[in-house]
């Protein structure tokens, strides 16, 4: 069923549980209704998935199966050859350094094909959870997951994954409750317009929704949809809010206020003094602004400001005033440019604290002897062979293995290897064929 009212909040703050009761999707729509921060893990063995969030926005998952890396992600999507590949990969080993940034200093990728690429690849591994008709979960309330590098937009996942990915079983669990009576579309849902998007046949059932409730047999038969297909539409809206009992929809426009005040929004005008980058310059700008991105959370403020460690005063102005008139937000928007300026915001912010750091000769002082200390650890390390030691799930070997056993014909043994490859990685039609 899916939760009403203050349910949600019950389930945002419980501490574990079992997702056969309360499924991933109604999990993390009561993630992103109540804002919440912190790691929730998801156990099915033999796979674990651990999930970072902030504010109830998904930025970060770990997972012990090796397909979902960011290196094999590259390689399934065709973006890196299997020699770049592990040529980058033991290099990022090795020096400690993301894969991300390695394929940038290589020339393999920009940065910002490497930021939009890990976006996908988080998305994926997120969706992957839509599949999980059983497992458990652990909820972990803590405030260190705001330190990553990109982030999901939560209610769009949660519907396409939905859409896509869940259960037929869950769907019609669901969905009970909205087969009693018509229902109607919240005039004042949840999560913002901003945050959803609408195609195709989702979009069909929006419009019809907003002229008048209806019933989900009448809405398949308006719109001209299958009902099974009508259903799970239904119970993606509804989970965001958005979707609700036509009698729920009434006693709350009775609550609310007659007036709604639209907050006013003050035209942005460019100033006429303000400079118009060429198009080339500003996209050197932007690919300087996520090269930046992708890396800063790993660099001291010295790094940051490009400075060698006996940097005298004036050196440090100036790199300070250089990376400030690059990462200033405010100059891409003033010129309506939207991507990136988050990125900006963040680094320009850094900057001012890399200023004030590397300007105080004691705090500067000891980011030099922690650099020295650093370098001692990294010498004893190389004393030591290399070697890269895993412990990954690998669901496209296990599939193979599987199929010379059946080739073999050992059967039994071959199915088990199959099962394992489709259990661990649900969302190929390979594997589940």
């Amino acid at each position: 069923m899916i939760p009403k009212g203050e349910q949600w909040g019950e389930i945002a703050g419980v501490a574990g549980g079992d997702l056969a009761v309360t499924s991933y999707a109604v999990l993390l729509a009561a993630m992103a209704r109540c804002g919440r921060t912190g790691s929730l893990r998801l156990v099915r063995k033999p796979v674990t998935k651990e999930i970072f969030l902030v504010e109830g926005s998904p930025v970060g998952c770990r997972s012990n199966l090796v397909h979902e890396t960011f290196g094999r992600f590259l390689l399934g999507e065709g973006l890196l050859s299997e020699e770049d590949y592990r040529s980058a990969l033991s290099d990022s080993l090795s020096r400690e350094i993301p894969l991300g940034e390695i394929l940038v200093q290589r020339g393999l990728l920009s940065p910002q094909e490497v930021y939009k690429n890990l976006q996908k690849n988080l998305a994926r591994k997120l969706l992957d959870g839509f599949t999980w008709g059983r497992g458990e979960y652990q909820f972990v309330e803590d405030d260190g997951a705001s330190d990553t590098t990109v982030k999901i937009n939560a209610p769009q996942l949660i519907l396409t994954g939905v859409l896509k990915l869940t259960p037929r079983a869950e769907i019609n669990t669901g969905i009970a409750r909205l087969r009693e009576e018509p229902v109607s579309l919240d005039p004042q849902p949840i999560f913002e317009d901003s945050q959803l998007r609408f195609a195709g046949r989702t979009e069909r059932v929006v419009q019809a929704l907003s002229l008048q409730p209806l019933g989900l047999e009448e809405l398949a038969s308006v719109i001209s949809l299958p009902g099974e297909e009508v259903d799970r539409i239904v119970y993606a809206l509804a989970l965001l809010g958005l979707v609700l009992p036509a009698s729920e929809v009434a006693k709350r426009e009775l609550t609310r206020s007659a007036q709604r005040t639209q907050p006013e929004v003050a035209a942005r005008r460019r100033p006429s003094d303000i400079a118009i980058e060429s198009d080339q310059a500003l996209l050197l700008r932007q690919t300087k602004i996520v090269e930046a991105y992708l890396s800063f959370r790993r660099k001291d403020s010295l790094d940051f400001l490009e400075l060698e460690e006996t940097c005298t005063v004036p050196e440090i102005d100036k790199a300070y005033l250089s990376a400030a008139e690059t990462y200033a937000p405010w100059s891409l928007t003033s010129m309506g440019v939207t991507d990136f300026t988050e990125q900006g915001e963040l680094l320009f912010l850094k900057a001012a604290q890399a200023y004030a750091e590397v300007r105080n000769s004691e705090s500067r002082g000891a980011i030099v002897h922690r650099r020295k200390v650093v370098r001692g650890q990294k010498a004893d390390r190389k004393k030591a062979k290399f070697a890269i030691a895993t412990d990954l799930l690998d669901s496209e070997d296990q599939f193979k293995k599987g199929l010379v056993l059946a080739e073999q014909g050992e059967l039994r043994k071959a199915l088990e290897l199959l099962e394992f490859a489709a259990d661990c990685d649900p969302q190929s039609a390979l594997y589940r064929a």
